[in-house]
């Protein structure tokens, strides 16, 4: 995880590439890939599921996969999709039929996991997800 700060909004950016996929937990697209697991299940709570748009330059928008956690003292707001090549996805399917394509067309760039993150007040999330917004935008222009 890599974070970024400007004045006090602090922005996470987790970026999980794959290469040449093998069956199983290191393949781009995985139901094992969750936000929380069993064992953090005590400590965080998913309390909302949802889409998000993001606008992308010159590129239909994008739908990001929105998720909001909760602890005892602290709310994240997260967005997460798949970078394939220059495309991006929230939808799975949507990735593999792109993971196909890049395959079948011998493309070898690169296949990411992305996911975003900010803390949040508890049930006012406005601001970070205005905040999440701008930091995709500067992704969608400049790459991570």
């Amino acid at each position: 995880m890599t974070y970024f700060q400007n004045d006090t909004d602090l922005v996470g950016l987790y970026q999980a590439n794959f290469g040449q996929e093998t069956q199983g937990g290191a393949e781009l697209v995985n139901s094992q890939h969750v936000l929380v697991d069993r064992i953090q299940q005590i400590r965080w709570r998913i309390i909302h599921q949802g889409a998000m748009q993001l606008p992308q330059n010159h590129r239909p928008p994008l739908f990001a996969e929105e998720s909001i956690l909760r602890s005892a003292n602290t709310d994240l707001v997260i967005l997460r999709w798949h970078q394939i090549g220059d495309e991006n996805t929230a939808n799975p399917y949507r990735a593999k039929l792109l993971q196909l394509l890049k395959r079948l067309t011998g493309d070898a760039s690169p296949e990411s996991l992305m996911l975003i993150m900010t803390a949040a007040p508890p049930d006012d999330y406005d601001a970070a997800r205005a905040r999440l917004k701008k930091f995709a935008n500067s992704l969608f222009r400049h790459g991570p």
